[in-house]
């Protein structure tokens, strides 16, 4: 395996440790839905990273957290429901984005497909140092938390009654979420990262019997995925992103006959 293909390797990895018992989590809680739009309105962050021209992973980084406080401010502050926010918000955030980009693309070239399809190709020493350094902080918070996630996700009142605070539990794993795609986005893209966070737990819902085995199942058919597509994007030349995210979808359609 040469050096490239191993950092690919290592940061799909890492990736997965993360998105696996996030994904499992946004599933169960059924908030399957604020993966998708958060990712789509991270599209955004490429716009304005051009106009400032500064890193787009820190830009998203802000973006993320003003994204949450909107949701909250409006969620408190209004009867909408907080699928509604969202969806009102992505909106917004794709449609100025695009303008954006549409205005930028006149003068500069941009290139639009590395954000919508990812590319995992274009990684660098860099790059591996920061998905690290951050997976292994979201793997700590992850764990610190785990057992108050899966309490508000089984019973929110009952979470609630015994001392929890619901609203920040929830505000933590949304932010754990818009996290992992905001740091996941430039390498498994705009359309594709919401796939690797929901298919795998889909999947492995099928075969397992707690919440963690799910989690492990999940990681086992992300880390399958992630090294047959490497190999299969590297003889045939096709991007890697949607290979894994095929191979995954493969996997989905069989696993629906099979009754557990």
């Amino acid at each position: 395996m040469n050096k490239q293909l191993f950092f690919e390797w290592f940061i799909g990895i890492f990736i997965i440790l993360i998105s696996s018992p996030i994904g499992a989590l946004i599933v169960w809680k059924r908030m399957s839905f604020f993966g998708d739009s958060l990712s789509h309105s991270l599209f955004l962050g490429v716009s304005l990273s051009y106009i400032f021209n500064c890193n787009y992973f820190i830009l998203n980084i802000f973006l993320i957290i003003f994204f949450l406080l909107c949701i909250f401010f409006i969620e408190t502050y209004s009867k909408i429901k907080i699928d509604a926010i969202v969806n009102i918000l992505t909106n917004i955030s794709l449609s100025i984005g695009i303008i954006l980009l549409n205005i930028i693309s006149k003068n500069k070239n941009v290139d639009i497909p590395k954000y919508l399809f990812g590319d995992l190709s274009k990684i660098c020493v860099h790059d591996v140092f920061i998905i690290f350094f951050f997976s292994i902080i979201i793997l700590m918070i992850l764990y610190y938390f785990w057992e108050k996630f899966l309490f508000i996700i089984i019973n929110s009142d009952l979470a609630q009654i015994n001392g929890i605070n619901v609203y920040l539990i929830r505000f933590i794993l949304m932010f754990l979420t818009a996290f992992t795609i905001g740091i996941s986005i430039q390498f498994f893209g705009v359309l594709l990262i919401t796939s690797l966070l929901v298919i795998p737990t889909s999947i492995s819902q099928k075969f397992s019997y707690s919440p963690e085995n799910s989690v492990i199942i999940s990681i086992i058919l992300s880390i399958f995925s992630l090294t047959l597509g490497i190999f299969i994007s590297y003889y045939f030349l096709i991007p890697i992103s949607p290979i894994i995210v095929l191979i995954l979808s493969i996997i989905f359609i069989f696993s629906l006959f099979f009754k557990k």
